[in-house]
């Protein structure tokens, strides 16, 4: 599985990933993908894995996403 930093979740449940290490791709995701969770902070940490490519999106889609670790700012707050 890869890991990486949730970039951007809007208020349609849709967000985008971009994949820690050298690849730093971005995946977009929908919360249906997210496992026990109904919403995603910009900075959470989360493990996922890629998903088949479908060449209606620029980036491809993440699938099984689970939370690691929510954002250090979420946790202040």
């Amino acid at each position: 599985m890869k890991t990486g930093t949730v970039l951007k979740f809007n208020s349609h449940a849709y967000g985008f990933i971009l994949e820690s290490g050298d690849a730093r791709k971005e995946y977009f995701f929908h919360i249906s993908a997210v496992a026990g969770r109904k919403s995603l902070k910009p900075g959470d940490l989360v493990r996922f894995e890629a998903g088949p490519e479908n060449g209606t999106t620029k980036a491809p889609p993440a699938v099984r996403v689970e939370l690691i670790e929510p954002s250090k700012s979420a946790v202040l707050r």
